[in-house]
């Protein structure tokens, strides 16, 4: 199969997609499945860029007014969470100005002090909260398996739900149904609340949950089409040297597209 690289892939999926092209997603989960049958509350929209030349900064304390002043605030082991979580999420979570904390917080992002208070609870208080819709649990919750799932990775050499081997049966249990439960509160918040930040948060379960590249690539071309407009230099800085299927990445793309409610 023809390997391109992650650039190129953008650009063969924008052309395919303006031509009209479709085909059918193989390998669709049955969460995924759930999700797509579930409803979109009325007046949920998509989030879109803001063209504003400049916007009107609301007063914040000077700890909350960039990124990097906020991760000087924290724990080491807060600092540990929220950097590896933001590296995943490709950048889009940092903000350098109250302007740009106001434009991420317009397309659907928590703040970073939102994440790190859900990231005190337990993991049984986190799902409560994301039953009950709220976002930033969702995403705590899916990235501590997330993470969790990576540490199984280095040290079994395998990747994905592949590295569960390492435990015994009762954990390896224990783990797939908190993977599980991971992906289907993604999947239900790109359906839901389709964002820039739903989008990285779908892709970053499915890419550590598979084992694969694809669902990130796919996951940033869709944030890039649900307003986040820093997403294809992203995608053209990305790793010259990685190689993935391009109908793979596509065939990914088209089912999260789907998934977030475009046609």
């Amino acid at each position: 199969m023809r390997l391109l690289s992650f650039s190129l892939l953008l650009m063969v999926s924008l052309a395919l997609l303006q031509s009209g092209c479709s085909r059918d997603v193989e390998g669709a989960s049955e969460l995924q499945a759930q999700a797509e049958g579930a409803e979109r509350p009325a007046g949920v929209e998509m989030a879109k860029p803001s063209i504003e030349k400049q916007a009107q900064a609301p007063a914040l304390p000077e700890s909350l007014s960039s990124w990097s002043g906020y991760m000087a605030t924290l724990t080491d082991a807060d600092q540990a969470f929220l950097s590896k979580m933001a590296m995943k999420y490709q950048g889009s979570l940092e903000y350098g100005s109250p302007v740009e904390r106001a434009r991420l917080a317009r397309l659907g992002y928590p703040m970073p002090e939102a994440l790190i208070a859900e990231n005190k609870l337990t993991d049984d208080q986190l799902l409560t909260k994301a039953r009950a819709g709220n976002l930033a649990s969702k995403a705590v919750y899916a990235e501590r398996i997330a993470q969790r799932i990576e540490v199984l990775e280095l040290a079994s050499g395998e990747k994905g739900l592949r590295s569960l081997a390492l435990l015994d049966s009762a954990q390896q249990h224990e783990l797939q149904n908190d993977a599980n439960m991971a992906f289907a509160i993604s999947a239900e918040a790109l359906k839901l609340n389709p964002s820039p930040f739903t989008a990285y948060l779908y892709g970053r379960v499915s890419a550590v949950t598979a084992g694969s590249d694809i669902p990130t690539m796919s996951s940033i071309a869709l944030a890039r089409d649900l307003g986040d407009e820093r997403a294809t230099a992203r995608l053209s800085t990305s790793d010259s040297d990685s190689q993935v299927s391009a109908s793979a990445v596509l065939n990914n793309y088209e089912s999260m597209r789907k998934l977030a409610g475009f046609k």
